[in-house]
Formats: C-alpha cells, structure tokens, sequence
C-alpha cells in the first residue's frame, strides 16, 4: 500500500513488519505504519521538460520539508530517557505527513521547535525511525488517490501552456 502527501513530494510505502516488531502508540491523527528504512521518499516534480527523466530517475529533495520537535517527556520514573515526537511537515502542500518516536537521554538537546539543518544532513537524509516504524498523518492521500492525483498532476504539468 502507497501513502503520499497532498503534493506526493513525500511518498510512503507501507512494508510487513517483522513478526518480534510491535507499533509504537498513536494519537487519533495518527495511525502507526511499518515502512521499514526504505519505505520513505521525498520526491519533487521538476519542470514539464523533465518529466520523462522523472518517471525514470525521481529526484531527492528532503530540503523541501520541515521536520519539528516536540517537548520531550520522561518514559517514566524509573527509566533515564526521554521521549519526543519529530515530525516530517511537506513544505509544498504545508502537511504534517509523519513523525517519529524517539527516545533521547536527558544530557542530549530536548528543545522543541523546528530542527534546524546543519551541513550535509537534512538534504541528503531522509527522516526515520530505527524500528521503521512511523506514525502517518490520517490526512494523507492512499493507493487509489494517490494513483488519481498522480495522474492529475502528470496531465496539468503536460497540458499546461508554454
């Protein structure tokens, strides 16, 4: 099953998890998904020109998405770490399409707010999770969208005028 952004900049592949692997626990918006450590792409739609190179080779942009933080909470008293959400926001379409668990020590940066890139990381990174799994936004497009809006988009970048 396919999972993408209102865009499709940021495309989802859902993956079987591994039989010893359980989800990690989701609020309402989100609903918990095994992608795996290959099942995420960030593609962006280049000019009319180049739509046939794209089909063929997509291009990797994840300088055209925001991750962000949350305010890291303890696991619980007995334990040393924290626990923070990061999630992945699409620049283009403006949607939040995923976040991530992660389990900080207390000494590492708990700051919340926006991540911002250093050198070489965030535009050549893709965000995941060690386990592969993610907590996908319930506003993203599925399967039978995503092959409707991808056709869609095709047409108008081949139809619109020069």
């Amino acid at each position: 099953m396919y999972h993408a952004c209102l865009c499709l900049n940021v495309q989802i592949t859902l993956h079987l998890p591994p039989s010893h692997s359980s989800p990690p626990l989701s609020d309402p918006e989100y609903e918990s998904v095994y992608v795996g450590q290959e099942g995420i792409s960030i593609v962006h739609i280049s000019p009319p020109s180049f739509i046939s190179l794209i089909l063929i080779f997509p291009q990797v942009h994840p300088q055209l998405t925001l991750r962000s933080r949350t305010h890291s909470k303890p696991l619980s008293d007995s334990q040393p770490f924290l626990r923070r959400h990061t999630s992945l926001t699409c620049l283009i379409c403006r949607l939040a399409v995923y976040r991530i668990l992660q389990f900080i020590p207390p000494d590492m940066d708990a700051t919340e707010g926006p991540v911002l890139p250093t050198e070489e990381w965030v535009e050549h990174q893709v965000l995941q999770s060690e386990s592969g799994w993610v907590e996908l936004a319930k506003q993203c497009l599925v399967s039978p969208l995503l092959l409707s809006a991808s056709q869609r988009s095709v047409s108008a970048i081949l139809l619109r005028p020069s």
